[in-house]
Protein backbone atom coordinates (compact mmCIF):
# COMPACT_ATOMS: atom_id res chain seq x y z
CA UNK A 1 0.00 0.00 0.00
CA UNK A 2 1.30 3.54 -0.62
CA UNK A 3 0.75 6.27 2.12
CA UNK A 4 1.91 10.03 1.08
CA UNK A 5 3.44 11.91 4.29
CA UNK A 6 4.79 14.72 4.40
CA UNK A 7 8.13 15.67 3.45
CA UNK A 8 9.09 16.11 7.55
CA UNK A 9 7.55 12.74 8.40
CA UNK A 10 9.57 10.90 5.41
CA UNK A 11 12.78 11.95 6.91
CA UNK A 12 11.69 10.87 10.30
CA UNK A 13 10.86 7.66 9.92
CA UNK A 14 14.02 7.10 7.94
CA UNK A 15 15.61 8.12 11.43
CA UNK A 16 13.64 5.48 13.36
CA UNK A 17 14.33 2.70 11.07
CA UNK A 18 17.96 3.67 11.47
CA UNK A 19 17.70 3.94 15.43
CA UNK A 20 16.10 0.87 15.39
CA UNK A 21 17.79 -1.13 13.20
CA UNK A 22 15.03 -1.98 10.52
CA UNK A 23 16.46 -2.44 6.78
CA UNK A 24 14.89 0.52 4.33
CA UNK A 25 16.07 2.31 1.37
CA UNK A 26 14.90 6.10 0.70
CA UNK A 27 15.52 7.30 -2.54
CA UNK A 28 14.83 9.63 -5.22
CA UNK A 29 14.71 8.80 -9.03
CA UNK A 30 15.94 10.90 -11.38
CA UNK A 31 13.74 14.02 -12.54
CA UNK A 32 11.10 12.51 -10.30
CA UNK A 33 9.31 14.94 -7.70
CA UNK A 34 8.66 12.21 -5.45
CA UNK A 35 10.65 10.29 -2.31
CA UNK A 36 10.36 6.80 -1.72
CA UNK A 37 10.92 5.13 1.49
CA UNK A 38 10.86 1.20 1.46
CA UNK A 39 11.00 -0.50 5.23
CA UNK A 40 11.39 -4.17 5.34
CA UNK A 41 8.73 -5.74 6.38
CA UNK A 42 10.14 -9.50 7.62
CA UNK A 43 6.15 -11.03 8.51
CA UNK A 44 4.59 -9.54 4.64
CA UNK A 45 6.47 -10.98 2.19
CA UNK A 46 4.82 -10.26 -1.36
CA UNK A 47 2.32 -7.79 0.45
CA UNK A 48 3.55 -5.15 -2.41
CA UNK A 49 4.25 -5.80 -6.41
CA UNK A 50 6.99 -3.53 -5.64
CA UNK A 51 10.14 -4.15 -3.74
CA UNK A 52 14.56 -3.38 -4.07
CA UNK A 53 17.54 -5.85 -4.47
CA UNK A 54 20.51 -4.76 -3.47
CA UNK A 55 23.34 -6.84 -4.78
CA UNK A 56 27.16 -6.61 -4.89
CA UNK A 57 30.03 -7.07 -7.83
CA UNK A 58 29.62 -10.67 -8.18
CA UNK A 59 25.77 -10.96 -7.24
CA UNK A 60 26.65 -13.20 -4.12
CA UNK A 61 26.06 -10.54 -1.33
CA UNK A 62 22.29 -9.56 -1.65
CA UNK A 63 19.67 -7.48 0.20
CA UNK A 64 16.17 -8.24 -0.23
CA UNK A 65 13.85 -5.01 0.65
CA UNK A 66 10.10 -5.80 1.20
CA UNK A 67 8.22 -3.27 2.21
CA UNK A 68 4.23 -3.73 3.37
CA UNK A 69 3.68 0.18 3.09
CA UNK A 70 5.91 2.62 0.45
CA UNK A 71 5.55 5.93 1.94
CA UNK A 72 5.96 8.64 -0.62
CA UNK A 73 6.68 12.59 -0.08
CA UNK A 74 6.50 15.48 -2.55
CA UNK A 75 10.26 16.78 -2.65
CA UNK A 76 11.14 20.41 -1.76
CA UNK A 77 14.17 22.00 -3.27
CA UNK A 78 15.94 23.69 0.05
CA UNK A 79 16.84 27.51 -0.73
CA UNK A 80 19.76 26.48 1.86
CA UNK A 81 22.15 24.29 0.08
CA UNK A 82 26.09 23.92 1.69
CA UNK A 83 28.89 23.49 -0.43
CA UNK A 84 32.56 23.11 0.22
CA UNK A 85 31.44 23.09 4.29
CA UNK A 86 34.26 20.99 5.30
CA UNK A 87 38.56 21.13 4.48
CA UNK A 88 39.33 17.87 2.89
CA UNK A 89 41.53 18.82 0.17
CA UNK A 90 42.02 16.53 -3.32
CA UNK A 91 45.25 14.21 -2.29
CA UNK A 92 47.15 14.55 -5.70
CA UNK A 93 49.41 11.72 -4.02
CA UNK A 94 49.23 7.99 -5.27
CA UNK A 95 48.55 5.46 -1.91
CA UNK A 96 51.12 2.98 -1.85
CA UNK A 97 48.21 0.08 -2.12
CA UNK A 98 46.62 2.65 -5.12
CA UNK A 99 49.83 2.00 -7.05
CA UNK A 100 50.70 -1.43 -6.31
CA UNK A 101 47.05 -2.60 -7.87
CA UNK A 102 47.66 -0.08 -10.91
CA UNK A 103 50.87 -1.52 -11.76
CA UNK A 104 49.49 -5.17 -11.21
CA UNK A 105 46.64 -4.51 -13.46
CA UNK A 106 48.96 -2.41 -16.12
CA UNK A 107 50.84 -5.46 -16.74
CA UNK A 108 47.99 -8.11 -17.19
CA UNK A 109 46.79 -5.41 -19.99
CA UNK A 110 50.42 -5.17 -21.55
CA UNK A 111 50.69 -8.36 -21.70
CA UNK A 112 46.62 -9.02 -22.96
CA UNK A 113 45.37 -10.78 -20.21
CA UNK A 114 42.96 -7.92 -19.65
CA UNK A 115 41.38 -4.93 -21.98
CA UNK A 116 40.47 -2.62 -18.62
CA UNK A 117 39.90 -3.08 -15.08
CA UNK A 118 38.25 -0.94 -12.62
CA UNK A 119 41.10 -0.08 -9.59
CA UNK A 120 38.82 1.77 -6.70
CA UNK A 121 39.78 3.29 -3.62
CA UNK A 122 38.48 4.43 -0.04
CA UNK A 123 38.46 8.06 1.60
CA UNK A 124 38.14 6.99 5.24
CA UNK A 125 36.50 10.06 7.34
CA UNK A 126 36.48 10.27 10.99
CA UNK A 127 33.79 12.99 11.61
CA UNK A 128 30.01 12.35 12.63
CA UNK A 129 27.93 13.36 9.66
CA UNK A 130 24.83 14.49 9.75
CA UNK A 131 23.17 11.76 6.64
CA UNK A 132 19.76 13.92 6.56
CA UNK A 133 21.11 16.94 5.63
CA UNK A 134 23.91 15.27 3.37
CA UNK A 135 20.86 13.25 1.91
CA UNK A 136 19.40 16.68 0.98
CA UNK A 137 22.32 18.34 -0.44
CA UNK A 138 22.62 15.84 -2.85
CA UNK A 139 18.98 15.82 -3.89
CA UNK A 140 19.22 19.75 -4.69
CA UNK A 141 23.18 19.12 -6.46
CA UNK A 142 22.24 15.81 -8.62
CA UNK A 143 18.36 16.16 -10.00
CA UNK A 144 19.43 13.76 -12.86
CA UNK A 145 20.94 10.92 -10.55
CA UNK A 146 19.55 8.21 -8.57
CA UNK A 147 20.25 9.75 -5.17
CA UNK A 148 19.61 6.88 -2.22
CA UNK A 149 20.31 6.33 1.40
CA UNK A 150 19.90 3.11 3.04
CA UNK A 151 20.76 0.75 5.79
CA UNK A 152 21.16 -2.82 7.01
CA UNK A 153 22.41 -3.58 10.35
CA UNK A 154 25.46 -5.60 9.09
CA UNK A 155 26.41 -3.67 6.34
CA UNK A 156 25.70 -0.19 7.45
CA UNK A 157 24.06 2.60 6.23
CA UNK A 158 25.19 4.03 2.63
CA UNK A 159 24.13 7.32 0.98
CA UNK A 160 24.92 7.68 -2.60
CA UNK A 161 24.10 9.81 -5.92
CA UNK A 162 24.72 7.59 -8.86
CA UNK A 163 24.41 8.81 -12.38
CA UNK A 164 24.47 5.39 -14.16
CA UNK A 165 21.90 3.58 -14.55
CA UNK A 166 21.93 -0.68 -15.34
CA UNK A 167 18.91 0.00 -17.11
CA UNK A 168 15.48 0.36 -17.38
CA UNK A 169 12.57 -2.56 -18.66
CA UNK A 170 9.11 -1.82 -19.55
CA UNK A 171 7.55 -5.19 -20.28
CA UNK A 172 9.45 -5.78 -23.61
CA UNK A 173 11.77 -2.52 -24.18
CA UNK A 174 14.64 -2.27 -22.49
CA UNK A 175 16.64 1.16 -22.26
CA UNK A 176 20.46 0.96 -21.20
CA UNK A 177 23.76 2.91 -21.56
CA UNK A 178 27.22 2.87 -21.74
CA UNK A 179 28.25 5.25 -19.10
CA UNK A 180 32.69 5.30 -19.27
CA UNK A 181 35.02 7.50 -19.79
CA UNK A 182 35.68 11.01 -17.61
CA UNK A 183 37.63 14.10 -17.57
CA UNK A 184 36.94 17.44 -16.34
CA UNK A 185 33.87 19.39 -17.27
CA UNK A 186 36.17 21.77 -19.50
CA UNK A 187 39.02 19.27 -20.70
CA UNK A 188 38.47 17.49 -23.68
CA UNK A 189 38.16 13.80 -24.63
CA UNK A 190 41.17 11.65 -25.76
CA UNK A 191 42.24 8.01 -27.24
CA UNK A 192 42.25 6.59 -23.33
CA UNK A 193 38.51 7.69 -22.44
CA UNK A 194 36.74 7.02 -25.90
CA UNK A 195 38.73 3.78 -25.90
CA UNK A 196 37.77 2.93 -22.43
CA UNK A 197 33.66 4.31 -23.44
CA UNK A 198 33.66 1.43 -26.56
CA UNK A 199 35.05 -1.12 -24.55
CA UNK A 200 31.65 -0.96 -22.56
CA UNK A 201 29.50 0.17 -25.46
CA UNK A 202 30.83 -3.09 -27.03
CA UNK A 203 30.20 -5.03 -24.17
CA UNK A 204 26.32 -4.45 -23.66
CA UNK A 205 25.67 -4.59 -27.62
CA UNK A 206 27.48 -7.98 -27.57
CA UNK A 207 25.15 -9.40 -24.67
CA UNK A 208 22.08 -7.99 -25.90
CA UNK A 209 22.85 -9.71 -29.34
CA UNK A 210 23.93 -13.10 -28.45
CA UNK A 211 21.62 -13.78 -26.01
CA UNK A 212 18.64 -12.29 -26.59
CA UNK A 213 16.10 -12.03 -30.13
CA UNK A 214 15.20 -8.88 -30.85
CA UNK A 215 15.91 -5.52 -32.68
CA UNK A 216 18.78 -3.13 -30.85
CA UNK A 217 19.35 0.89 -31.24
CA UNK A 218 22.28 2.68 -30.18
CA UNK A 219 22.00 6.58 -29.84
CA UNK A 220 24.92 9.31 -30.43
CA UNK A 221 27.47 9.68 -27.99
CA UNK A 222 27.10 12.53 -26.00
CA UNK A 223 28.75 14.28 -22.79
CA UNK A 224 27.20 13.77 -19.38
CA UNK A 225 28.16 16.35 -16.78
CA UNK A 226 28.34 15.67 -13.10
CA UNK A 227 29.65 18.70 -11.12
CA UNK A 228 33.60 18.90 -11.74
CA UNK A 229 33.58 16.28 -14.51
CA UNK A 230 32.11 14.58 -17.37
CA UNK A 231 31.34 10.96 -18.26
CA UNK A 232 30.57 9.83 -22.36
CA UNK A 233 27.12 8.43 -22.53
CA UNK A 234 25.86 6.30 -24.89
CA UNK A 235 21.75 5.59 -25.45
CA UNK A 236 20.84 1.91 -26.36
CA UNK A 237 17.33 0.51 -26.75
CA UNK A 238 16.55 -3.05 -27.08
CA UNK A 239 13.01 -4.32 -28.33
CA UNK A 240 12.90 -7.98 -26.62
CA UNK A 241 10.73 -10.44 -28.76
CA UNK A 242 9.63 -11.96 -25.48
CA UNK A 243 9.82 -10.48 -21.75
CA UNK A 244 12.77 -11.48 -20.29
CA UNK A 245 13.49 -12.93 -16.50
CA UNK A 246 14.44 -9.84 -14.69
CA UNK A 247 17.20 -11.20 -12.53
CA UNK A 248 19.20 -13.01 -15.41
CA UNK A 249 19.10 -9.80 -17.09
CA UNK A 250 20.95 -8.27 -14.34
CA UNK A 251 23.02 -11.59 -14.18
CA UNK A 252 23.78 -10.96 -17.79
CA UNK A 253 24.74 -7.44 -17.80
CA UNK A 254 26.01 -6.53 -14.47
CA UNK A 255 28.76 -6.09 -13.91
CA UNK A 256 29.65 -3.71 -16.95
CA UNK A 257 33.39 -3.18 -17.99
CA UNK A 258 32.54 0.69 -16.51
CA UNK A 259 32.83 -0.94 -12.68
CA UNK A 260 34.42 -4.28 -13.47
CA UNK A 261 36.40 -4.70 -16.36
CA UNK A 262 37.52 -6.54 -19.56
CA UNK A 263 37.19 -9.84 -19.94
CA UNK A 264 34.22 -9.76 -17.22
CA UNK A 265 35.59 -13.22 -15.37
CA UNK A 266 39.47 -12.01 -15.74
CA UNK A 267 38.72 -8.74 -14.27
CA UNK A 268 36.50 -10.21 -11.16
CA UNK A 269 39.37 -12.43 -10.53
CA UNK A 270 41.66 -9.66 -10.54
CA UNK A 271 39.15 -7.72 -8.07
CA UNK A 272 38.64 -10.21 -6.02
CA UNK A 273 42.11 -11.36 -5.19
CA UNK A 274 43.95 -7.95 -4.94
CA UNK A 275 41.21 -6.14 -3.24
CA UNK A 276 40.07 -8.72 -0.87
CA UNK A 277 35.87 -7.87 -1.37
CA UNK A 278 37.07 -4.43 0.06
CA UNK A 279 34.65 -2.57 -1.85
CA UNK A 280 31.97 -4.22 -0.01
CA UNK A 281 29.06 -2.60 -1.75
CA UNK A 282 30.21 -0.54 -3.98
CA UNK A 283 29.93 -0.95 -8.03
CA UNK A 284 27.13 -3.09 -6.98
CA UNK A 285 23.96 -2.76 -8.22
CA UNK A 286 20.56 -1.17 -6.50
CA UNK A 287 17.12 -2.57 -8.57
CA UNK A 288 13.52 -1.25 -7.73
CA UNK A 289 11.66 -3.97 -9.21
CA UNK A 290 7.63 -3.24 -9.64
CA UNK A 291 5.00 -5.95 -11.93
CA UNK A 292 5.28 -4.56 -15.86
CA UNK A 293 8.66 -1.92 -14.46
CA UNK A 294 12.00 -2.60 -13.12
CA UNK A 295 14.75 0.18 -12.66
CA UNK A 296 18.54 -1.14 -11.95
CA UNK A 297 20.88 1.24 -11.18
CA UNK A 298 25.02 0.54 -10.49
CA UNK A 299 25.85 1.64 -7.37
CA UNK A 300 29.12 4.25 -7.48
CA UNK A 301 29.34 8.08 -5.97
CA UNK A 302 28.77 6.62 -2.65
CA UNK A 303 29.96 6.41 0.64
CA UNK A 304 29.58 4.10 3.86
CA UNK A 305 29.11 4.59 7.25
CA UNK A 306 30.19 1.71 9.72
CA UNK A 307 31.36 1.64 13.53
CA UNK A 308 31.92 4.82 13.73
CA UNK A 309 34.03 5.51 10.23
CA UNK A 310 32.59 6.88 6.93
CA UNK A 311 34.38 5.08 3.97
CA UNK A 312 33.97 7.34 0.73
CA UNK A 313 34.42 4.99 -2.43
CA UNK A 314 36.07 5.49 -6.01
CA UNK A 315 37.69 4.02 -8.65
CA UNK A 316 38.70 4.71 -12.24
CA UNK A 317 38.90 2.34 -15.24
CA UNK A 318 42.71 1.18 -16.11
CA UNK A 319 43.77 0.53 -19.85
CA UNK A 320 46.94 0.33 -21.66
CA UNK A 321 46.77 3.67 -21.95
CA UNK A 322 45.99 4.44 -18.50
CA UNK A 323 48.77 7.50 -16.57
CA UNK A 324 48.76 6.54 -12.70
CA UNK A 325 49.04 9.79 -11.32
CA UNK A 326 45.69 11.10 -13.76
CA UNK A 327 43.90 7.68 -12.82
CA UNK A 328 44.43 8.73 -9.14
CA UNK A 329 43.02 12.02 -9.46
CA UNK A 330 40.17 11.19 -11.39
CA UNK A 331 39.40 8.96 -8.60
CA UNK A 332 39.95 11.93 -6.21
CA UNK A 333 37.58 14.07 -8.10
CA UNK A 334 34.98 11.39 -7.89
CA UNK A 335 35.65 10.96 -4.36
CA UNK A 336 35.04 15.22 -4.46
CA UNK A 337 31.71 14.28 -6.20
CA UNK A 338 30.19 13.10 -2.36
CA UNK A 339 33.01 14.71 -0.14
CA UNK A 340 31.49 18.73 -0.76
CA UNK A 341 28.40 17.34 -0.25
CA UNK A 342 28.95 16.33 2.98
CA UNK A 343 26.99 17.61 6.51
CA UNK A 344 28.79 17.15 9.47
CA UNK A 345 27.20 17.45 12.81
Amino acid sequence: MKKKISIKKIFYKTIQAYKNNKIFILFKKKNEKYLYLYIHNNNNKNINNEKFIIGNINNKKKIHIQPKNIYLSKIKYYNKYILHINKIKINRKPSKNYMNNIQKALYLLKNNKLKKVIIFKKTKIKNHINIIQTFKNLIKKYPNNFNNLWFTPKYGLWIGSTPEKLFHIQKNILITEALAGTVLKNNIWTTKELQEHYIVLNYIKKILKNKYFGKIQVKSSKSYYNNIIKHLKTKIIFFFKTQPNIKKLISNLHPTPSVCGLPKKKALEFIQKEEKNNRNFYTGYLANIKKNTTDVYVNIRCLQILNNTTNIYSGCGITNKSNIKKEWLESELKAQNIIQNIIFK
